[in-house]
């Protein structure tokens, strides 16, 4: 996926840079281009056809010039094409744009309980990555399965040396798994927000 920086991203990178801050970029959206791929230009100051917004639950600066965005689209938002992703700052400018080959994004439905999360990752080349300010909310932020069981294994085994799996911590604690698009025997594709993990700990320590 190829992206670049918009008008509005470059003059936020620019006012940043002079005044020695950091630029406040917040949230990511996705579109379904109107219907059909394009190409993307600097001076667009929205998605063709946006259809999801949320908040950025991560950015990572990979060296000093690219950088890394990334949000799922909930489990219950889809019926569309993803052809087209943002990102926006706080004034909720479009400060950049990438294009990528059509995604369908389905959404969940009552006749099946498998959860379809989607991660988007957006990779952005900029001068200095770490000019960009990301402030993440913990309780939208996601942890992967296999991160969750074994950072409940290492507790409970501290105080009862139990081996807990999957099941034990669901029937336990009422954890809903959700995956995103991995499949029901992969734990690496499967998430859980931070809030469900912390409120995990609090119940099964009490326990």
């Amino acid at each position: 996926m190829g992206s670049l920086i918009t008008q509005a991203g470059l003059s936020d990178i620019a006012t940043a840079s002079f005044l020695h801050q950091q630029c406040n970029w917040t949230q990511i959206a996705v579109g379904d281009g109107g219907g059909s791929e394009y190409v993307p230009t600097a001076n667009q100051e929205q998605l063709r056809n946006e259809r999801w917004r949320g908040a950025i639950e991560n950015y990572t600066a990979t060296n000093e010039t690219q950088g890394i965005f990334q949000a799922h689209i909930p489990a219950d938002v889809g019926g569309f094409m993803v052809r087209e992703i943002g990102i926006l700052n706080e004034e909720d400018d479009l400060v950049a744009i990438a294009t990528i080959e059509e995604t369908p994004k389905t959404a969940l439905t009552g006749e099946s309980d498998h959860y379809n999360d989607m991660l988007i990752n957006f990779h952005i080349a900029v001068d200095h990555a770490d000019i960009i300010r990301v402030q993440i909310n913990p309780n939208i932020t996601v942890a992967t399965t296999e991160f969750v069981l074994d950072t409940i294994n290492d507790e409970f085994n501290k105080r009862t040396l139990y081996e807990c799996d999957e099941e034990d911590i669901q029937e336990a604690m009422g954890i809903s798994w959700s995956g995103s698009g991995g499949g029901d025997d992969d734990p690496d594709y499967e998430v859980a927000t931070t809030e469900e993990v912390i409120n995990a700990f609090k119940q099964g320590l009490s326990s």
